[in-house]
């Protein structure tokens, strides 16, 4: 008798964590939609947000996973769990939306974090059905994991951390864009102040002397 009680409070107590998991996951969730408006109306029109509760649902409720909110990204721009069933087989994690999954227990290593991070930013620019579409096609396409052009950015990302930070697709092609305008392009106004008798731009403010723009752009 004292088995069977000893296994009804276990099944309450798990139960009950179960639910404090759940109900914190999405008091984070719901902060990062407010947070953002218009990428969240994104995220919710492109399926992300379908995806990403989910697969925090399944990973709660099947995997008894634990929600892990350390670190500048967690709890802000993502939501994590350790111990987690991550997709794959021996895939060390994996990223549906801004829900991301840890197989293991201890807290993940800084790479492992910016890895996937760059899938989430990259999601976010083209959405949750739209990237797993686009996965399964370039996966069944090459037949090699780490050739799928999402994963060569990923990779990216983590074999020059922190070197490199993670950033969508669409961030990396716009500070690109301006990178080479500013690259390529001088102000029409530029010998006018050069022979102007006031001080050239000081340099601390972003500007050269000859009057081009800024050679680089935001970071993010």
């Amino acid at each position: 008798m004292g088995t069977v009680v000893d296994a009804g409070a276990g099944v309450g107590s798990g139960t009950f964590n179960r639910l404090a998991t759940v109900i914190n996951y999405e008091f984070d969730s719901l902060l990062r939609q407010g947070s953002n408006p218009l990428q969240s109306m994104w995220d919710l029109l492109s399926g992300t947000t379908v995806i990403e509760q989910l697969s925090a649902v399944e990973t709660i409720v099947m995997d008894d996973a634990h929600l892990y909110d350390k670190g500048p990204y967690f709890g802000r721009e993502a939501e994590c769990f350790t111990g987690s069933d991550a997709f794959g087989g021996r895939a060390a994690a994996t990223t549906t939306g801004h829900t991301i999954r840890i197989s293991g227990t201890d807290a993940p290593s800084r790479s492992l974090v910016a890895h996937e991070m760059q899938h989430v930013y990259d999601i976010e620019n083209v959405g949750g059905v739209g990237f797993y579409v686009s996965y399964g096609v370039f996966s069944v396409a090459c037949r090699c994991y780490e050739d799928n052009p999402w994963e060569k950015r990923a990779y990216n990302i983590t074999d020059n951390f922190p070197a490199s930070k993670p950033r969508g697709i669409f961030s990396e092609w716009s500070i690109s864009a301006w990178n080479w305008l500013t690259g390529n392009w001088v102000s029409p106004v530029g010998p006018v102040i050069a022979s102007s008798p006031q001080p050239a731009p000081s340099s601390s403010v972003g500007f050269s002397s000859s009057g081009q723009l800024p050679k680089s752009g935001p970071y993010w």
